[in-house]
C-alpha cells in the first residue's frame, strides 16, 4: 500500500496486482504503457490520468521507462474537509477510468501537483485538501475529454478472462489456474494475452 500522499519518478513496470483502499490518480507524463484496471485494458499515453477507486483490481502492464506521478488518498481524508455533497462532486470523476487532459489543462494539473508536492513535504493537511480539491474540480470539468483513437479496449475472449482474475485474484496461484478455468494450455492463454494487450 502507498505510504505518502504522492508517488514521483520514473518506473519500470509493476509486476504484481494493487488494489490498495484508496483513491489513485495515475498521471502519465512521459512514455505510454497499457494499464489494466478490473476487467479492462486502458492504453495509457503521456498527458492520460487513469482515475481507480479504492479496492479495484489494478496493474500496469507492457510498460517500457516512463515518467508518472501517483496521487493517493482516503475517503476518510476527504471527509475530514469537504460536506457529502461536495464529495459526491468532487469524486465524480472517478466514474471515468482515464481522462486524456490537452497541453493547457495538463500544465495546469502539473502546477496543482507541484504545489501538493510541497504541501506533503511540509505536511499540510489543510493545504492539501485545498489543492486535492482543486486537482480533482480540474478532472471533473475534462471527465468527458478521451483521445479520438479509443483508448480502452478488451476484445470477447479477454473479458471472461479478466473478470475471472478480477474476481479470484487472491486465489490464483499459478497460470494453469486461470488456463484450466477456461479449458485451454497455459501456453494459449499467453498467447492470447500477448495478442491482445
Amino acid at each position: 500500500e502507498p505510504g505518502g500522499l504522492l508517488s514521483m519518478g520514473s518506473h519500470r513496470v509493476r509486476h504484481n496486482w494493487s488494489d490498495w483502499a484508496a483513491y489513485e490518480l495515475y498521471f502519465l507524463e512521459k512514455g505510454q504503457h497499457g494499464y489494466l484496471v478490473d476487467d479492462k485494458y486502458i492504453q495509457v499515453a503521456t498527458q492520460d490520468v487513469v482515475l481507480i477507486k479504492p479496492n479495484v483490481l489494478h496493474k500496469s502492464h507492457n510498460a517500457k521507462c516512463y515518467n508518472r506521478t501517483c496521487v493517493y488518498f482516503t475517503d476518510a481524508f476527504l471527509r475530514d474537509f469537504y460536506t457529502d455533497n461536495a464529495l459526491t462532486q468532487l469524486l465524480s470523476c472517478f466514474d471515468k477510468n482515464i481522462i486524456s487532459l490537452d497541453k493547457e489543462t495538463y500544465f495546469k494539473a502539473q502546477r496543482l501537483l507541484g504545489a501538493l508536492r510541497k504541501l506533503d513535504e511540509r505536511e499540510d493537511a489543510y493545504g492539501i485538501h485545498i489543492f486535492l480539491g482543486n486537482l480533482l474540480r480540474l478532472l471533473c470539468n475534462h471527465q468527458n475529454d478521451l483521445r479520438k483513437e479509443p483508448a480502452m479496449h478488451t476484445t470477447e475472449k479477454m473479458n471472461p478472462i479478466l473478470s475471472y482474475i478480477s474476481e479470484h485474484y487472491k486465489e490464483i496461484e499459478h497460470l494453469d489456474d486461470i488456463a484450466d478455468q477456461f479449458y485451454i494450455s497455459t501456453p494459449h492463454l499467453c498467447r492470447i494475452f500477448k495478442k491482445h494487450t
